[in-house]
């Protein structure tokens, strides 16, 4: 494991009619003295090629050169940065591509989000509803396991989203599946291809359901000036018994004994985890 990476020396320069460069001198320490070189390379992600320099802009890892000091536990890394650029995977843009997908749902609403009533003022039983979601499969090289990975399974965004210039609400985006190939190399760089699985539902992935309920809410008696109590008490229905089905509820918690579509509340609820996309390698 890496325990620190200082510099001890900065820019010996070449130049020419083409390029400049220079070479930037490290000393890291490991915690075990029998770290390997490959080891060394992935510890310092970056020092490696084509990752920016710290103070310079424009210019870029062009050869990195690492040696143990004398088996110890200290290498000597020389990193060469140069102004010349060539294909670099780890800055290629994300590729995106969508397909629809069928949902099969059921709801208790119709198209308004009201609740559907028979004649005598009951709910139907949940109805079938096709629904149309749109699967985005991300593609992005990255150059290591991303800290964020084990936090976002399963989880919707709470951010808005903006991929290939379409912004996605906020609670829309579902991320299905996640999947991080092995190591590949190009141009001398290391990277590790990355998949990301988004469900986008327009309707967002929170729950709607009607408030129901074998209690009331009701106001408690009060005198001028003092502000409302509240209480809860049994439903009782016209016969003076108790109900045996949870009853239908306005905004504030009353029993609707005679209820109508519009005095229906509809309740919102969160499942799934919600994180900030904005950490999601979707650009």
């Amino acid at each position: 494991m890496l325990a620190w990476c200082n510099i001890r020396n900065r820019g010996r320069l070449s130049s020419d009619n083409t390029q400049t460069s220079f070479v930037d001198r490290y000393v890291a320490k490991f915690s075990d003295p029998d770290v390997s070189p490959v080891a060394v390379r992935r510890a310092l992600p970056r020092l490696q090629r084509w990752q920016p320099h710290p103070e310079e802009p424009g210019y870029y890892v062009d050869r990195f050169e690492a040696e143990q000091h004398n088996n110890t536990r200290f290498w000597f890394l020389d990193v060469t940065y140069t102004d010349q650029m060539v294909k670099n995977p780890l800055a290629e843009r994300a590729s995106v591509t969508m397909r629809s997908q069928a949902l099969s749902s059921y709801t208790l609403v119709d198209h308004k989000g009201r609740l559907m009533l028979n004649t005598a003022g009951d709910p139907f039983e949940p109805q079938e509803k096709k629904e149309v979601i749109w699967v985005l499969s991300v593609k992005k090289n990255v150059a290591d396991f991303p800290d964020w990975l084990l936090d976002y399974p399963e989880v919707i965004n709470t951010d808005a989203v903006r991929i290939r210039n379409r912004t996605y609400p906020p609670k829309s985006l579902a991320v299905a599946g996640i999947t991080i190939d092995d190591y590949q190399e190009e141009n001398d760089v290391e990277f590790l291809p990355l998949t990301l699985e988004l469900h986008y539902r327009k309707a967002t992935w929170q729950t709607f359901v009607p408030s129901r309920g074998y209690q009331e809410r009701y106001e408690l008696e009060r005198t001028a000036g003092q502000p409302p109590e509240f209480a809860k008490r049994r439903i009782v229905l016209p016969d003076q018994s108790f109900p045996n089905e949870p009853q239908l509820l306005n905004k504030d918690g009353a029993w609707l004994p005679r209820p109508r579509p519009q005095d229906v509340h509809i309740l919102k609820f969160q499942i799934p985890e919600d994180r900030p996309f904005s950490v999601l390698p979707l650009k």
